[in-house]
This record gives structure tokens, sequence and C-alpha cells, in this order.
């Protein structure tokens, strides 16, 4: 098993040397901190043959009948250095690999497969290398072709079974090679595919969703718009909830496509895949989306690898890896397992956001528990901030700006690690006034007029943070106090 690795040009929302030391440090203390008998998570060798060697596979556990069933995908010709595209079923039933001698959906890869809980189906749409808008399903002894309307046909799309409200959940992928991607959600109950929405999520594939069952979402991450080579990779997370989508982080993995998800006790984990950057650079790192923040594990996995398929196995417990290329231009036939683990770092206690006015101080504490020694790293608009100039306390739990000026405004988040990963805060912003009480911010005199009373009041109505004048950080934050606290410092003037 190889070390996680991160590699230089994609090491996602994590920037600068103090990430590359606090990263090799949780890796070399991961085997001291486990022989404690804390377990951060580990990956384990399941098999290394079974089905033939494989990438744009799909994979969907079946809980009522204790089994992982892989469908398709396309393994690589050595002699002739082709695709040669399956349409063999195989089935994992926790020990052994067996090959269902059935016919079904035909050749295909980049399909979507999901497990109806429902009723107990396995669901699989679309494909490259089929032509054909169709949904079949499988009942543990046969492939049936249950619908070929509904969705335009397409490939790369993701796609998830949402089990709080026994619907397929579809969003995106490409039509062909050449045409635009795709931005529609659909869902199917079983009978009949329904769109559901047509905003959201940019127009992508090669994405990742799984359910988040403690909080009823589905959770989308990355893909790519436009071809593997002249196209815009996304590093966004998104949250279904059966009726909009909602954009919920920018920060935490870096941009991807072909990764995998899927669901964890503690919400949803996401594993490799590619990000491009003037190369593409595979990725072999493990993260955990908790419902608000993502945590990087620093345990020992597959290694790098893209393409391949991803389910929970939800009989054991542990997230399942099978195939993939590894960035030797090798295909892989190993499965994986991963029982995730749950001893990262918590933040129990997320930053705030800051207004404050020019000159004066500027601090923002977080609060985080975890295994041993935490270390800290904070960062504004995404890049670390570096010891001396105008900022304190930056690998502390406080961060301090003595003086702050309005050029110290900005996103500011704080990665707190110890020896099992990482843990992302919330972002938060900072915004530091040459004068507070400028609420409009106009520039000609007179500089404060009613505008700015009336500029307050709106601001306020919308819950801004701009509005927490007197800087409370107990609810109810936002009070009859910060409309005293304005008046003192409209009376007090621009300094």
């Amino acid at each position: 098993m190889s070390k996680p690795r991160l590699p230089l040009a994609c090491r996602g929302s994590l920037t600068g040397a103090i990430h590359l030391r606090a990263t090799l440090a949780a890796t070399f203390l991961l085997g001291a901190h486990e022989s404690l008998g804390q377990s951060c998570g580990s990956w384990t060798l399941e098999a290394a043959t079974g089905p033939y060697p494989r990438v744009l596979t799909a994979i969907a556990f079946d809980s009522a009948r204790g089994c992982a069933v892989l469908y398709g995908g396309a393994p690589w010709n050595p002699g002739g250095g082709t695709f040669i595209s399956r349409q063999d079923t195989w089935e994992w039933n926790g020990s052994v690999w067996t090959e269902r001698p059935v016919s079904g959906p035909g050749i295909r890869g980049l399909h979507g497969m999901a497990y109806d809980s429902w009723r107990q189906r396995i669901v699989l749409f679309g494909g490259a290398f089929f032509e054909t808008p169709d949904t079949w399903e499988w009942d543990g002894l046969q492939w049936l072709r249950v619908a070929s309307f509904g969705p335009s046909h397409r490939y790369g799309a993701a796609m998830t079974f949402d089990s709080t409200r026994g619907r397929t959940v579809l969003h995106g992928g490409s039509p062909t090679q050449n045409a635009g991607d795709l931005a529609d959600t659909w869902e199917w109950d079983g009978v009949i595919w329904v769109r559901v929405a047509t905003t959201g999520p940019a127009p992508r594939g090669r994405h990742a969703m799984a359910f988040d069952a403690a909080r009823s979402r589905v959770v989308l991450f990355g893909g790519l718009f436009g071809s593997l080579y002249n196209n815009q990779f996304y590093g966004d997370t998104w949250e279904w909830d059966g009726e909009t989508w909602r954009l919920v982080s920018v920060t935490g993995p870096a941009a991807r496509r072909s990764h995998g998800m899927a669901s964890h006790v503690h919400g949803v984990h996401l594993f490799g895949g590619t990000c491009y950057t003037t190369t593409s650079q595979i990725m072999g790192d493990s993260w955990i989306w908790n419902g608000s923040t993502w945590s990087v594990h620093a345990f020992q996995g597959p290694g790098e690898r893209t393409s391949f398929a991803m389910t929970q196995d939800d009989v054991r417990n542990r997230s399942l890896v099978f195939g993939g290329a590894r960035s030797n231009n090798t295909f892989s036939s190993e499965l994986w397992s991963s029982e995730g683990g749950d001893r990262l770092p918590s933040i129990t206690a997320q930053p705030l956001h800051v207004v404050a006015q020019a000159g004066t101080p500027v601090i923002v504490p977080v609060v985080a528990t975890g295994q041993g020694l935490l270390t800290y790293m904070w960062r504004r608009n995404g890049t670390a901030l570096f010891k001396g100039g105008v900022y304190s306390g930056i690998a502390t739990p406080t961060l301090l700006i003595p003086q702050s000026s309005p050029d110290n405004s900005g996103q500011y988040d704080v990665v707190v690690s110890d020896s099992c990963g990482s843990t992302f805060s919330q972002p938060i912003h900072v915004s530091v006034l040459a004068c507070y009480a400028n609420c409009d911010e106009s520039t000609a005199a007179p500089i404060l007029t009613a505008t700015d009373f009336a500029c307050f009041i709106s601001r306020f109505a919308t819950q801004d943070p701009y509005t927490n004048c007197d800087g409370s950080s107990h609810p109810p934050v936002l009070t009859a106090n910060d409309f005293m606290c304005f008046l003192n410092r409209f009376a007090a003037g621009c300094t």
C-alpha cells in the first residue's frame, strides 16, 4: 500500500509549505497513533483478481442480498492498445467474486448505477458505447429493460438513490464527445422518470454523487465541463433536498473528475479521481463530508486511482473501490474496502464573520478537538498565511490582526490537523472598513447621511454580517444593541 499523496499542482484547497509538513507529519505519526488502539480508519485489499482489469465501470450494493453488483466498463487491450467494452455482470459477496452468466444492457461504460432499497432493485441508466437512453433494473436474477424514455442519452452522469424519498436521482452528463454537457436533474420512482430541476450545479460530466442518510441530502462534488483536455474542472459541493440544489462549499478536495463517492456513517466519503492544471494528476486522497465541512484522511490506501467504481457496503459498513487507472497508465482489477474511520479533528466552535473598522484589532478564534496534538493553518482566499507581516497566531487556534486595514478583507478559514487527518472550517468573511458608519460606501461629501441609516436597516433585515456592529457571538447575534452601536459609530464620524 502506498502513502496518500497530494500532487504539488493539485493539492486542492491546501496550499503552502505548512500543509506539506503537516501532511507528512500526520502520515508518519499514523502508525504510532494506531498502536495505541485508536484507529484512524484503514484500507484493506479484499481481492486482487476477479473481473478483468477495467475503467469506466459501475458498481452498486444490493443491501437486501448482501452483495455488490458490478456491470460493464472498458478493459484495456495491451496488444492492440485499445479499449474493449464489456457487458459482464459480477457479484461480490464479501469474500469472493462470482460472474453471473446473464445477458443484459449490452456493452457500455460511464453508465450510472444505484440501488433502489425501497424496491430492492439496482437501477442502470445510459452510458457510452451504447447510444440509447434506456433504463435497466437488476433483481438478483436477471436484467430487465424497464424504460426507453426519460433523460436524453448521456454518459458520465452522476446517479444515487435517495432512501428517504424513494427516488433514484440523476444529474448532468455528456450527450456526445463534442456536445455541451448537461445540467438537468431527473428522478426515477420505479415507473417513470421526471425532470425535477434545470438549475443548480453548472453543466458537467464525470462528477459523483452520494446520499447523506443522516441529513437526507444528495451530495454532489466536482466533475468537468468540456473535453478531457479542453475543459473546466469543478471543486464545488452541492446538496439536493428533493426540491432545490444548494451550493454548500467551495473549499475542500481539489477540483477533479472521474472520482468516486459513497455514503458514510458520518456523511459522504470521496476518493481519488483526476485533477488537471497543465497536466493530468491522478489522486489517491480520501475525504469525508460531514454536512458542513470536508476532512481529509491521512491513512494509507490503494494509491492514486481514477475512473474506478465506488459504492458503500451497507452490511459491513465499508466503502468499496474497484478497478480504475493508475498513474503508470495500467488498469487495476483490485477491490479495496475502507472503514472510513471517524477519528478526525472536530471543529466544535466555527470561526465567525468579522466586520471591523480600520486600525482596530481583528480576532478570529476557533475551537477544535482531535487525537493528541492539533496543528492549525489559517488561510486567506485559499492561500496559507505566513509568519510575519500583519498577522499573528497563524498556527494557533486564534488568528490576530493587531492593526487591521481594508487590505486585510477577504475570505478566511482554518485547517485543523491531527495524526488521523485534517478538517476544514467553514469559510468566513473579514471586512475591514475605512469608516464603519459609511454603510453605502459613498465617496462624495458629506460621507455620512440619512442614506447610511436606510442602508443599515436594509442589510440588518437580510442578516448581513456587516450589521453585527457590537461583534457579539452568542445568538441572537443581531439585536437592538447593533442599532445603538451604529448610532454611536455614526455620531463619532469618519476620521
